[in-house]
């Protein structure tokens, strides 16, 4: 819900919030089996073009990702985060 608030200025279609959900779950699957997606190329650019929205996001799935025990790398980050809309 934290993130939907903080992406989504309007009512969040429900194809949207599917979405999040098989993103974070891919995510958490992969981390779990040590198969993390490593930063992708693009990731200067998007943490120059969007750095509240990493820092934002970063702390959220830390949130979700510590009853898990579970520690979250960056790559995975901005690949959720370039499928979420820009905030500002």
């Amino acid at each position: 819900e934290k993130i939907a608030a903080h992406f989504f200025r309007e009512t969040i279609e429900q194809d949207a919030v599917i979405r999040i959900y098989l993103h974070a779950a891919c995510m958490f699957d992969r981390v779990h089996v040590k198969e993390s997606l490593l930063e992708p190329a693009w990731a200067d650019s998007l943490r120059k073009d969007r750095p509240e929205d990493f820092l934002y996001l970063k702390k959220a799935i830390a949130t979700a990702a510590l009853p898990l025990q579970m520690e979250v790398p960056d790559g995975e980050i901005y690949y959720f985060l370039s499928s979420l809309p820009k905030t500002n």
